[in-house]
């Protein structure tokens, strides 16, 4: 129910002092929950449910909270919100992006809350009823994963919420995953093979989503299960495996027999929600700035380049670019003059190009000096790439937008696609032990990608399978889209024997433990029954006992340890149980240099001071 304090109204109140004391709130806008009980309010509710999906993964927000500071990318020349890629002490959950995820995330979990509860009532046919319902567990499925995944234990609401709620209770992650699980399974049933409207849940997102759900949990028996789900999609008559790879990004080829399930957006501005900030962002964060180069202006085919995401040098060298054509696919490294004006001219006046020709090259190699003397056009080695200065990914781009400077864009984001339900399914075979089963789906997706006449040469063994290998394998067919679901999702804690591993805390990714008793450790060991917990965060190397004789070890860090001690810092287990923090000598100084060189002065200057605060 909505209720709105008017102020006209609470200044009258004021101007009459005791007077006037009466706060009764009187909802002003006729909706009540009966109204979505009706045909017409109950319809309402279920496409009101969709609407947080599109503030999230398509936004800034949803790319700076999985993007920065991974393998992958790390922060560009300009934006802010660069303390998530640095990791400092601003990344706190009072940042506006984590608040208003959490809120968004919990009014899509309140709404299909609101439509499973209306549904049983409601004056629909018993086959829509079905339908919808299935819909709405499916998407609160969804938010629960992406919420439980970022934060560990969360409060759990399955019914919608009346009145203001001033008190919660954050329940464990194990409870959290039964409730999610328990809603997909349901959604499985409930949903259509196939949706009769494009971009609403149907069984094989149901399916898909499951799979993921079992590989992030990762219980025992869920590797068989994560495998039987994914094989129910990748066995479904209604997809296949694009010829193409890059055909995957053709902005007019979204609707295809590769994508499973997708966030829709659309060229009207009043539906895509641009009045709101929605629509496709994507396609602004990952350029580089062409407009500045000669012979270039700013256009819309060429985007409008923020330099938000830098790629890695780890994620650029990923690829044998000899055999395998995803790298070509879906980097851009040529621009074409699009301004005659400013093309440079010769000693002679003679304009060194046209337009048309190439402007702007990123081989992926060293050019010799005499190489780049030879041509017309700018030439930037790997050695000169920067914050500002890298091959762009191209997967976003939207050249459908009607102005150079239009930030909403009209492509749909592909939450669920083959090619991931395909690894997904060679992981969990190979999780389970069964890497032969694994190998064709991994060398399905291999072959696919290989330049011409080398699908021989990109096919690998199942002696080639392993974890490390599938997550690389991941990145080359998922780079740039693929941290929206997986590196995201990484468990925030694991249990082996008595002990408990996690990043910083049992409570928080971010709050740690500090190196002395503290009266913060009762509230970050609540609920933890192991007996000993090993953490990180702030690279200081100590062991403790805390509250309830439960150890406390942080081994420290082996590359960049804070407490002025250079020295790789560790700890062992020991044959008797025990553990034993140690020491050793390595060449810091050559590791600073070699940091500096690839990812910039400020951790580099961290590990040759062995101090966070750095001068």
């Amino acid at each position: 129910m909505t209720r709105i304090l008017l102020a006209p109204l609470a200044a009258a109140c004021l101007a009459g002092a005791a007077g006037c004391v009466n706060l009764t709130e009187v909802p002003i806008t006729g909706i009540t929950s009966a109204y979505y009980k009706t045909p017409q309010g109950f319809e309402a509710a279920v496409n009101a449910m969709y609407t947080p999906l599109r503030t999230h993964w398509a936004l800034e927000r949803g790319a700076t909270m999985t993007v920065f500071g991974t393998d992958e990318f790390q922060k560009g020349a300009d934006g802010s919100y660069k303390f998530f890629n640095d990791y400092t002490a601003q990344l706190t959950g009072d940042v506006d992006m984590i608040q208003n995820f959490w809120r968004d995330f919990y009014l899509g979990v309140n709404t299909t809350n609101t439509v499973i509860d209306a549904a049983t009532t409601a004056d629909i046919p018993d086959a829509l009823r079905t339908l919808r319902t299935g819909e709405a567990r499916f998407l609160r499925a969804l938010y629960y994963f992406t919420l439980v995944r970022t934060f560990g234990d969360i409060p759990l609401n399955l019914k919608p919420t009346a009145g203001v709620v001033t008190a919660t209770t954050r329940e464990p992650v194990a409870k959290v995953y039964d409730a999610i699980i328990a809603d997909l399974l349901a959604a499985e049933t409930a949903l259509p093979d196939k949706a009769a409207q494009y971009g609403r849940a149907d069984k094989p997102a149901a399916q898909h989503l499951l799979a993921e759900v079992y590989l992030t949990r990762a219980a025992p028996g869920d590797m068989a299960l994560a495998a039987a789900k994914a094989l129910a999609v990748v066995t479904n008559p209604r997809f296949k495996l694009l010829k193409n790879y890059k055909d995957n990004y053709d902005i007019n080829n979204e609707v295809n027999t590769e994508t499973i399930w997708a966030i829709q957006n659309t060229t009207d501005p009043l539906t895509n929600g641009e009045a709101n900030g929605y629509g496709n962002k994507l396609h602004l964060y990952f350029g580089y700035p062409y407009d500045l180069e000669p012979g270039m202006v700013r256009d819309i085919a060429n985007d409008r380049p923020f330099r938000r995401f830098r790629p890695t040098v780890w994620l650029l060298n990923l690829w044998d670019r000899s055999i395998d054509g995803r790298y070509d696919a879906i980097f851009k490294v040529v621009w074409y003059a699009n301004n005659a004006a400013s093309i440079p001219k010769d000693a002679n006046g003679t304009p060194k190009f046209t337009v048309g020709d190439t402007a702007v090259y990123f081989p992926g190699r060293e050019y010799t000096a005499a190489e780049k003397a030879a041509t017309r056009y700018k030439v930037y080695n790997p050695s000169e790439y920067g914050d500002a200065i890298f091959p762009v990914l191209n997967k976003f781009l939207d050249p459908t937008r009607t102005s150079t400077n239009q930030e909403s864009g009209q492509r749909d984001l592909a939450l669920m696609r083959l090619d991931n339900t395909y690894l997904m399914l060679a992981e969990a075979l190979m999780r389970d032990g069964k890497p032969d089963e694994a190998l064709q789906y991994v060398n399905a997706i291999r072959t696919r990608a290989a330049k011409p006449g080398m699908e021989a040469a990109m096919m690998v063994t199942a002696a080639d399978l392993n974890i490390d290998f599938i997550l690389d394998e991941r990145s080359r067919e998922l780079a740039g889209e693929d941290l929206c679901r997986r590196m995201a999702g990484l468990p925030e804690t694991t249990t082996h024997g008595t002990t408990l591993y996690c990043h910083a805390s049992p409570l928080s990714d971010m709050d740690g433990f500090y190196a002395e008793a503290h009266e913060s450790d009762v509230e970050r060991l609540m609920g933890v029954e192991a007996e000993r917990v090993v953490f990180g965060h702030t690279h200081l190397q100590f062991a403790r006992t805390g509250p309830g004789g439960i150890e406390l070890v942080n081994p420290g860090s082996v590359g960049i340890p804070l407490d002025g001690d250079r020295r790789a810092a560790y700890a062992v287990l020991l044959d008797d149980g025990s553990i034993e923090l140690r020491r050793a000598e390595y060449d810091w100084q050559a590791s600073a240099d070699a940091v500096r060189e690839k990812i910039g002065e400020l951790p580099a200057k961290r590990i040759e001071q062995a101090r966070f605060d750095v001068s």
